[in-house]
């Protein structure tokens, strides 16, 4: 064996270990949906070609209220998942695949809030 090939033999790579730092993660998720209301006004206006017509002004309408009322949200689902990992992992040995999996999943529920928050009509 040569001297270089030597060199970056296995045994003679070095091992560095792992260090931790506090870091701060902002993940910026969407998703469109289709939200129903009652909070809007109707407007009607009489039009030559058409008639009577009707149309419907939801610029006052708080959606995120609206979103908040009638959906999950982000946080809310992964408390969900929080609860749902609890009681699995009563039921699971710690020392599996899937018990590691299901602290992995426990330990990733924790420690999230909320930044921000926006519902916008599209």
């Amino acid at each position: 064996m040569s001297q270089s090939e030597l060199k970056n033999a296995p045994w003679n790579e070095v091992s560095i270990p792992a260090i931790e730092r506090d870091c701060e993660v902002t993940e910026t998720i969407s998703k469109r949906i289709a939200l129903s209301t009652t909070d809007y006004s109707v407007e009607e206006d009489w039009n030559d070609e058409f008639g009577k017509c009707t149309s419907v002004d939801t610029s006052e309408t708080d959606w995120n209220e609206e979103y908040s009322c009638k959906e999950y949200t982000v946080l809310e689902l992964i408390d969900k998942l929080k609860a749902y990992v609890e009681v699995d992992i009563k039921n699971t040995s710690p020392n599996t695949g899937k018990g590691r999996e299901l602290q992995r999943l426990l330990s990733a529920c924790s420690g999230w809030e909320q930044v921000e928050s926006e519902v916008e009509e599209c």
